[in-house]
């Protein structure tokens, strides 16, 4: 069993009760998640509204940077995180890989997604802005070129190529 933990205010902490998950193929306990009580939400709740204000002012490139990291995290160990969903879902190991993969990509593409400001209202008292995302911006879609020119359709030749990489991978494995 793995020692998950809960993530409250930048610090790993223990679930005040654990929450069984089964593996579907197998009716066996795969792990326990952490589980929160009222007052770990509470806590999670408030310091994220306590956190916010520092995040959004931010740079976006700052933020893009951060997204990026994750997104190499999470690619260094796709192979992992495949197999726990497909122990914990009961999903093809070609899917988990896919479902990996394109997470990887979805971060890449938000941490290089440019936001032009517009100004709306602007006087002493405040200032009104609207980010809006171009809609070339989403039909270019993801920066990874498995994935680049991609408008979400799961029946086109990308999507078809980076589900049979998958399974190839998962093959592998």
């Amino acid at each position: 069993m793995n020692d998950f933990k809960l993530l409250i205010d930048g610090m790993l902490v223990k679930g005040a009760g654990t929450l069984d998950v089964i593996n579907p193929a197998t009716g066996r306990i795969l792990t326990a998640a952490p589980r929160a009580d009222r007052s770990q939400l509470e806590e999670a709740v408030a310091a994220a509204k306590t956190a916010f204000p520092d995040w959004s002012a931010k740079p976006l490139r700052e933020r893009g940077a951060l997204l990026v990291e994750l997104a190499e995290a999470l690619e260094a160990e796709q192979s992992t995180f495949a197999h726990l969903l497909t122990e914990e879902q009961g999903k093809p190991l070609s899917d988990a890989l896919f479902e990996i993969a394109f997470s990887v990509s979805a971060f890449r593409y938000f941490a290089t997604l440019d936001l032009p400001v517009e100004v709306l209202h602007e006087d002493a008292v405040r200032k009104v802005v609207q980010l809006r995302i171009r809609f070339q911006q989403l039909r270019s879609s993801f920066s990874q070129p498995k994935f680049s020119r991609s408008k979400f359709d799961p029946k086109s030749e990308h999507v078809r190529l980076v589900q049979y990489r998958a399974r190839k991978q998962a093959a592998d494995l």
